[in-house]
């Protein structure tokens, strides 16, 4: 990451939403993160949502081997230390860093994100919380109950739905 700031990556330039893939219909499920809708287009991934482990393990891929063992911390220390990174940024689907954490069981990350400020009360557009995401949100992924007991401590609510259980 240092290296493409050296040669003028711009750290503060998100991805883009992508068309939706859904058909829209009247029946739409309701929106529960109380976000402003982001338009195709619009503002999508930030880099501290990609630090943190946004699209590890999604999808049933095998991408749980994309990534350096112990670099999620270190990354996300330095787009927050280095590059002032929002501890808060939503993704455009709703998501933390710190749902992305817990959908991994990081518990160090998220007592970092939480040293710095971070909610893990939020709500994504989906109605996922933060324990939720550590509730086996997709399927093949187990539950950390040890990071759903964080969370609950911090305040974070449990809806206790485990796609995986």
């Amino acid at each position: 990451m240092r290296l493409l700031i050296a040669y003028g990556a711009d750290p503060n330039i998100p991805t883009s939403k992508p068309p939706s893939r859904r058909r829209r219909s009247d029946d739409e499920e309701e929106d529960p993160s109380g976000l402003d809708p982001v338009p195709t287009g619009g503002d999508a991934v930030f880099p501290i949502h990609a630090a943190s482990g946004r699209g590890y393990g999604i999808a049933r891929a095998g991408n749980s081997h994309r990534h350096v063992p112990g670099g999620w911390l270190p990354a996300v220390r330095y787009v927050v230390e280095e590059l002032e990174a929002d501890v808060n940024a939503r993704d455009h689907d709703g998501y933390s860093a710190a749902h992305f954490a817990a959908a991994r069981g990081d518990n160090q990350l998220i007592e970092y994100l939480v040293e710095h400020g971070a909610d893990v009360t939020f709500v994504s557009r989906r109605g996922q919380t933060t324990v939720d995401m550590a509730n086996g949100p997709i399927q093949r992924v187990q539950p950390f109950p040890e990071t759903i007991a964080l969370l609950e401590g911090l305040g974070a609510k449990n809806n206790h739905n485990c796609v995986s259980c």
